[in-house]
């Protein structure tokens, strides 16, 4: 006889009689019992798992709970340059950094336990579409003889995009294009102002809405749907006769910088490739968003593996982010991003821009004019 251990009783072991190798054939009938019991082994197992990570989230919230009312005030002077700290905390401020502390935590935690519960995932919260029945351009800065709307098969889905175009005059032709691959919220028409920009740099841009945003049919909830619209969109610029399908530049800001590093390492060699404001990951939002070293596998479905795909594209790189951007700080993301990324590479770090203020920060012409040098020298 051979000793098999009891799964249901991790001390116990029972004595199970050996088969006979005549009786085998007779096993058959059992497959079908033998999977069903296998298929409900695994949920337990799956039901375990949940269980242990509800535990956790109780012990995170029991330390939550026992945040400090009153933190010790301090103050710390740093004499090196542009690194001076001063922090003198009231009990009341730090009573309030004590609540908020609470309450990211407490939210972090309550957005975990509604996944865990209910199997969805957070993928359609990185999406903050607005809808438009037909666009409405300012033609102050770009004539309506050089803007061109676009309609795109997409997923099985309708995609808007504008083309703007340099004068016939431009002595560069075919024309090199920037595509630009904007955030997570609103739509063209709130971007437009950002696309102008890089049109008076001198170049010819291309920028699309994706599913659900502006007038593009569908909805965008997943990381896929982003892939679908960014291939699109650079197959309808490439098969422009006009355009330098050699100079092509992809600029992708916030949200955009996935489908932008999507493009530039997995679907052609790009030109150059400008980040603005970009996370690293889908993990390392959830992170700096909740306050809680959560896996962001258990929120999001998507990966949003911006630092996996920077290492993979060999081409110049041109990074932008601010250094009072409170929504995806520069510690944890632009940094990050920046190290992993391959040479030629340079990091800009705007003082005192805020996640969507660095062209107005740094100043629209100084803006202008490093992105163009930076396309130009690429």
């Amino acid at each position: 006889m051979e000793a098999r251990r009891n799964l249901r009783q991790p001390h116990a072991w029972t004595a199970i009689p050996r088969q006979p190798k005549d009786l085998a054939p007779d096993r058959a009938h059992l497959a079908g019992g033998q999977r069903q019991h296998r298929r409900r082994r695994l949920q337990r197992t799956l039901i375990h798992q949940r269980h242990r990570i509800l535990r956790w989230i109780y012990r995170r919230c029991a330390v939550a709970v026992n945040v400090p009312r009153f933190l010790p005030r301090f103050t710390r002077n740093d004499s090196r340059p542009g690194s001076s700290l001063t922090l003198g905390m009231t009990a009341r401020s730090s009573l309030t950094l004590g609540m908020t502390a609470r309450s990211s935590l407490t939210l972090g935690m309550t957005a975990l336990v509604f996944v865990l519960l209910t199997g969805c995932t957070l993928d359609s919260y990185m999406f903050n579409p607005s809808t438009v029945t037909e666009y409405n351009f300012s033609d102050s800065i770009v004539p309506d003889s050089a803007v061109t709307v676009v309609t795109l098969p997409s997923g099985g889905e309708t995609i808007y995009g504008v083309y703007l175009k340099q004068p016939d005059s431009m002595s560069v032709k075919p024309h090199p294009v920037i595509i630009y691959h904007h955030g997570n919220n609103d739509n063209l028409e709130y971007f437009w102002p950002r696309i102008e920009y890089l049109w008076r740099c001198g170049f010819d841009v291309f920028a699309y809405d994706y599913k659900g945003f502006g007038a593009s049919t569908g909805t965008s909830a997943t990381e896929d749907d982003l892939f679908e619209d960014a291939a699109a969109a650079l197959t309808y610029v490439r098969s422009r006769s006009d355009v330098d399908t050699t100079f092509i530049v992809h600029y992708g800001f916030s949200l955009g910088g996935v489908p932008a590093l999507y493009s530039a390492a997995e679907l052609h060699h790009a030109h150059a490739v400008i980040l603005e404001a970009s996370y690293a990951s889908g993990e390392a939002l959830v992170q700096s968003g909740t306050l809680l070293n959560i896996p962001g596998g258990y929120l999001l479905e998507g990966e949003f593996n911006n630092i996996g795909r920077i290492a993979r594209i060999n081409t110049s790189l041109l990074m932008l982010h601010g250094t009072s951007d409170t929504f995806i700080p520069i510690e944890r993301h632009g940094e990050p991003l920046y190290k992993q990324a391959m040479n030629p590479k340079t990091l800009i770090r705007v003082e005192g821009a805020d996640h969507s203020t660095v062209p107005t920060t740094m100043g629209v012409q100084t803006y202008i004019d490093l992105v163009t040098a930076f396309v130009r020298g690429s």
